[in-house]
């Protein structure tokens, strides 16, 4: 997991560029609708994330829950026993905005998963979410995450990087009903 593949790197570039965007669909209105949101997913699509789809080596694959509005399963599905999704997020100030939260219905039976960002150069991986395989709410600090990673530059007023969510255990899943990053927790 600490090296980052070429094909993620161009992905991401060609992603940046305007190639690809999460949609308006996806996402709820940040300063309009609440202050204290910066970015909100509320996973009733999986438009503007990466997975197997978009690149076969990532290892994923994203549907969406049948008979249920809103619960995006990230299931692991390629050759290692872990794969990624990601999602561009742009214009975020951490110093204002630094928590990430995440709302998971459901993990998979020998399953975990883990919530972090990268740089849109793809050249780490910072966790944010420590690893579970529990549900329920859970939450980060991207801030002091990216203090301790000593990637200060992203920390320098708005900027951009890529929402990863990390699922382990071969053909397995996590189940996310909402992903926020907020001013409070």
């Amino acid at each position: 997991m600490r090296g980052i593949s070429n094909s993620w790197m161009a992905l991401g570039t060609a992603i940046f560029l305007g190639v690809s965007a999460c949609s308006a669909a996806g996402q709820s209105g940040s300063a309009q609708r609440e202050e204290s949101v910066a970015w909100e997913f509320d996973c009733t699509s999986t438009d503007g994330w990466i997975d197997n789809e978009m690149d076969p080596e990532i290892g994923t694959t994203l549907q969406m829950e049948s008979g249920t509005k809103g619960v995006m399963i990230v299931k692991q599905d390629g050759k290692d026993t872990w794969g990624k999704a990601a999602v561009l997020v742009e214009g975020i100030n951490l110093n204002e905005t630094p928590i990430l939260e995440a709302m998971v219905t459901k993990v998979d039976k020998g399953s975990g998963f883990k919530v972090g960002i990268a740089p849109t150069d793809w050249s780490t991986f910072i966790e944010v979410i420590k690893r579970s395989s529990a549900d329920g709410k859970h939450t980060g600090d991207i801030e002091k995450a990216v203090k301790r990673a000593g990637r200060k530059d992203l920390l320098e007023g708005e900027v951009s990087f890529f929402l990863v969510i990390v699922i382990e255990g071969k053909g397995k899943a996590s189940y996310f009903e909402h992903l926020k990053i907020s001013r409070d927790k």
